[in-house]
């Protein structure tokens, strides 16, 4: 029984990321949703051009996790701890790494 519940948790945990991860694109300018650092939160262009770009690799990090997750109950391997913990390393890194992302500048 304890072997379901890390994959249990890793699946819904990741149904949540994929879930915000397509809200991104459509969230307006506000101080509780989306990415909030000081850059985005200057001007509504910083906010949709940084919220667009970050919604790929959300939703592809959330998916990865779901599919992971979900063939942890047929391959006995990706039921274990390490699985776990390297899939979640993975989303918050790319969760992170979405909080860097700039608009080029023009010159």
């Amino acid at each position: 029984m304890e072997d379901a519940i890390l994959p249990f948790v890793g699946f819904h945990v990741s149904l949540i990321i994929t879930a915000l991860g397509f809200g991104l694109k459509y969230s307006e300018r506000n101080r509780l949703y989306g990415i909030r650092t000081s850059y985005t939160l200057a001007s509504d262009e910083n906010w949709k051009y940084v919220h667009a770009k970050a919604t790929k690799p959300t939703v592809i990090a959330g998916l990865a996790g779901i599919v992971v997750f979900a063939s942890s109950y047929w391959i006995e391997s990706l039921r274990s701890e390490t699985a776990f913990w390297v899939v979640f390393a993975v989303q918050i890194g790319t969760l992170i790494s979405t909080a860097f992302i700039r608009r080029p500048v023009e010159k």
